[in-house]
């Protein structure tokens, strides 16, 4: 019932129509931030990483780069579908992003589903709604955000190979609702989603004790600066991150971590 729920909220989604649901939205084509940036200021060797999933770009940058660990969130359902057409495209057809949905080029993605050989029930699901859209000719275009922020990540499609086999551990949950976790993490990425709490205090302090649950002691939380909004809303709202230390780096990137 939830394979069919999502693939019909994602029909919905792609005839431009509002979905009043928390957990559904347009999916990230590819990543909105300097990915490459990120990965020269952060070391994720060995490191327990909690990331965003968007478009998968944050969790193939902190595979490649050898994380320990890595967890993944998103509040859209859809981004796991995604995902899996992301290692797809990897695996089968020799790019890092899957282009030609976009132009709708239903023979490449029939093609491309064709050969795929499912490993779990997630994979299969991810096949099945994949499956359907192309049956029922959805237009892909309208399923992704027309984003207008050019993102930077460089991986070639060997090194996305390579870490494509990797076994994805991914939570439906929204930060802005108080979360239960007895996991700690050394990096937590968040991509711009401070951002999207719009100065509503509530929402900053569910986000900021869900941080502060979940940072190991001497862990940072990786956030970028994308909207055009003052940044007093991202280091801080009235004192609400006092019990946070904030750098911020080049390319609008801030660490935040715990005070001591």
């Amino acid at each position: 019932m939830e394979l069919l729920k999502d693939y019909l909220m994602s029909r919905v989604i792609s005839f431009d129509k509002i979905v009043d649901a928390d957990n559904y939205s347009k999916m990230y084509f590819k990543t909105n931030e300097d990915l490459d940036y990120i990965s020269n200021i952060i070391n994720f060797k060995n490191k327990n990483v909690l990331t965003v999933l968007a478009s998968s770009d944050q969790l193939f940058l902190a595979s490649s780069n050898k994380a320990k660990s890595i967890d993944t969130f998103d509040k859209n359902k859809l981004a796991l579908y995604y995902y899996y057409l992301r290692i797809w495209t990897a695996q089968y057809s020799d790019d890092i992003y899957p282009f030609k949905i976009i132009d709708n080029d239903y023979n490449w993605l029939s093609n491309l589903l064709n050969k795929v050989e499912v490993k779990d029930i997630n994979e299969k699901n991810a096949l099945i709604f994949w499956k359907k859209h192309l049956e029922d000719e959805t237009d892909f275009s309208k399923l992704f955000y027309d984003d207008t922020i050019e993102g930077k990540y460089s991986i070639s499609n060997n090194e996305l190979k390579g870490i494509s086999n990797l076994k994805i551990n991914f939570k439906n949950i929204n930060l802005f609702n108080k979360i239960n976790s007895n996991k700690k993490y050394d990096i937590i990425m968040i991509s711009n989603i401070i951002e999207w709490a719009k100065r509503d205090k509530n929402k900053l302090l569910i986000i900021k004790d869900n941080l502060d649950e979940l940072l190991s002691d001497d862990g940072i939380v990786v956030h970028t600066r994308l909207l055009n909004r003052p940044e007093s809303i991202i280091i801080e709202e009235d004192g609400l991150f006092d019990n946070f230390e904030c750098k911020k780096y080049d390319k609008n990137v801030y660490c935040f971590k715990k005070r001591k």
